[in-house]
């Protein structure tokens, strides 16, 4: 992961400090927001799905191949405290289904 190098600098998130937030390259529509919690750096937020998504579509994986370079690619690449979260969007009652 690096900083997004496609954006324009007035529209590439910062936290709290002016400093630019860590992004993913390539992963724009899959961008919802800043994240925060307390005593941490913000980060960047992404929507799991999307990001599988993309995989699939832009380096053409099929669903399990881009959930596996997920798992251990993306989320098991630790960059330090302003590595991006991901959201899953999927609620209990999808779950109990």
């Amino acid at each position: 992961m690096k900083q997004q190098s496609n954006r324009s600098e007035e529209n590439i998130p910062i936290n709290r400090y002016g400093t630019p937030l860590m992004l993913m390259d390539g992963f724009n529509d899959a961008l919802m927001g800043v994240g925060m919690s307390f005593s941490q750096d913000e980060m960047a937020v992404y929507d799991y799905d999307k990001v599988i998504e993309i995989l699939m579509k832009e380096h053409e994986m099929t669903h399990d191949e881009a959930v596996e370079y997920f798992d251990f690619n993306i989320i098991g690449s630790y960059i330090g405290k302003e590595t991006p979260v991901f959201v899953k969007r999927d609620t209990y009652e999808q779950k109990k289904k």
